[in-house]
């Protein structure tokens, strides 16, 4: 849990907890990492941002222009742009 300290947010989506990085020591560009396990969900972390942006009424359309890297950095903005 050391490694979601340097986390820029933890988010929820369908119950799992994941850490955002805009840049970390996983990888050079944004990513997300599955807090019950530590690693990154490869090939599930765009499905799994766009329920949270469209939860959060962000328009990702065109959904296939979109990158991983785009859906990480506009998750990161909503966190700090959410009143709570």
């Amino acid at each position: 849990m050391a490694k979601c300290k340097e986390a820029d947010v933890i988010i929820a989506i369908e119950g799992k907890e994941y850490a955002l990085y805009k840049k970390g020591n996983l990888s050079r560009y944004p990513y997300m990492v599955d807090l019950s396990t530590g690693k990154i969900p490869y090939g599930e972390q765009r499905p799994l941002l766009k329920n949270f942006l469209l939860h959060h009424s962000i328009d990702v359309e065109p959904w296939e222009t979109r990158t991983t890297h785009w859906c990480v950095r506009q998750a990161i903005d909503v966190c700090f742009n959410t009143p709570v």
